[in-house]
């Protein structure tokens, strides 16, 4: 089964100062130090991070929190502990042109960490422990229940007890099992939205960005929408040719560029976390019928927890440039 063993917030900045926090209780915190638990700020190129090592906690005190300051127009990385305040300079951060996000990454327990609540990221949807220095933002302000960041499951929890591949593969399933004359990603309006759907999971399909798609889709209030942001099935008879997409397969997410999800006018754009992939060759088989001699996939899926009833707007894509594939579609979801 696999582990998360990092989390990136799913909101990147490229200008701008803004402020966050990571609270970790101390019944975890050696744990976490032995490790190699890292706190800091990544732009998808580099990791620029704080050890637990660094972090000493006062034995009268049940939490650590970590304060992060990141000014992306001086490009300087700072933080602040309980027994330590922000330095004069900070660490550099390079020029580049992919967005910074907050991330924690480094233990293997960090999934369930995360899940109990004993790790927390805390952008601005509670207040800060800490005074928020002069001139700096939340990095996300989110005090709103029916903000669309609270709608994304994150990558350490389970819908329906699967995991994110296994997701996907539900995805897959859902989406070759059925003639070349049903195929939702080639549904210009979203008269095949309904088709196939039972249970828990309601799942989107992507479309060729050069169609410029829009969709309506009524989903029933209670279940959870799968997002297939960016996906691509690699088909081959040739053994070279497979082994080809393999490469292109096993390097996702970073052959993945310009995802993005934008909900209800809110975007997301830093999803690697979403990423699945696979990359064996094998035959592809679907309830019980080879659709191709050997097979690679790769995407990122997002899954939503129960929307609110009432009119949604989704729209998302992305490019994988190795295989010249350009996806973006837009739906207007109706819940009830």
């Amino acid at each position: 089964m696999a582990h998360v063993e990092e989390f990136t917030l799913p909101i990147g900045r490229n200008s701008g100062k803004w402020y966050a926090e990571v609270t970790i209780e101390r019944g975890i915190a050696e744990a976490a130090e032995r490790a190699g638990f890292h706190i800091g700020i990544d732009n998808a190129s580099g990791f620029y991070a704080l050890g637990l090592g660094k972090v000493k906690l006062p034995p009268e005190q049940p939490v650590e929190v970590v304060g992060l300051m990141v000014d992306l127009d001086r490009r300087t990385f700072n933080w602040r502990t309980l027994t330590s305040t922000f330095s004069d300079d900070g660490i550099p951060l390079a020029i580049g042109t992919r967005s910074y996000a907050i991330k924690v990454k480094g233990a293997r327990n960090l999934e369930y960490w995360l899940t109990r609540g004993q790790v927390k990221i805390n952008y601005g949807q509670t207040p800060f422990k800490y005074t928020m220095p002069a001139g700096y933002s939340p990095w996300y302000y989110s005090r709103d229940e029916e903000d669309p960041i609270r709608w994304l499951v994150p990558t350490y929890e389970r819908t329906v007890n699967l995991e994110l591949k296994q997701t996907a593969i539900a995805f897959w399933d859902w989406l070759l099992d059925r003639n070349a004359a049903e195929n939702p990603t080639l549904d210009r309006t979203g008269s095949l939205c309904a088709e196939r759907q039972n249970g828990q999971l309601w799942f989107l399909a992507g479309a060729d960005a050069s169609a410029r798609i829009e969709r309506t889709c009524t989903v029933p209030f209670g279940t959870n929408v799968v997002i297939p942001v960016t996906s691509a099935m690699l088909t081959s008879d040739s053994d070279d040719t497979c082994a080809a997409t393999a490469q292109v397969a096993r390097l996702s997410p970073h052959t993945i560029q310009d995802s993005y999800l934008e909900i209800d006018g809110r975007r997301f754009d830093r999803l690697q976390d979403y990423s699945a992939s696979e990359f064996s060759c094998s035959p592809l088989t679907v309830a019980g019928n080879q659709l191709a001699k050997q097979a690679n996939w790769l995407g990122l899926w997002v899954t939503l927890r129960p929307l609110p009833r009432g009119e949604h707007t989704i729209s998302f894509g992305g490019r994988v440039k190795a295989i010249n594939a350009d996806r973006k579609v837009t739906y207007k979801v109706l819940v009830k």
